[in-house]
C-alpha cells in the first residue's frame, strides 16, 4: 500500500526512469539500503515520507518498487 503511493509520487515527479536505474543498481545492496533508511527514519518528521521510509526497511520492498513501476510502465 504504501509502496504503491510512493510509485504513484515519483509518476506524478515524472522520476519513473530515474527511479528505475536507481533501483536496479541498488538491487544488489539492498540489505544495506534497508538498514541505511532504518539509521535516518528517525530524524525524518511524521507524515507520508517517514512512512514510505518504514516502508522501504524491508530488503524485498525496494525489488517490488521497481515491480510496480515496471507495471506502471506497460
Amino acid at each position: 500500500q504504501q509502496l504503491n503511493a510512493l510509485a504513484e509520487e515519483i509518476e506524478r515527479h515524472g522520476l519513473r526512469g530515474p527511479a528505475q536505474i536507481f533501483l536496479g543498481s541498488i538491487s544488489p545492496i539492498s540489505i544495506i539500503a534497508s538498514q541505511s533508511l532504518a539509521v535516518f527514519r528517525p530524524l525524518l518528521p511524521h507524515g507520508r515520507w517517514r512512512n514510505y521510509v518504514t516502508a522501504l526497511e524491508d530488503d524485498t520492498s525496494w525489488e517490488a518498487l521497481w515491480r510496480i513501476l515496471e507495471r506502471k510502465a506497460c
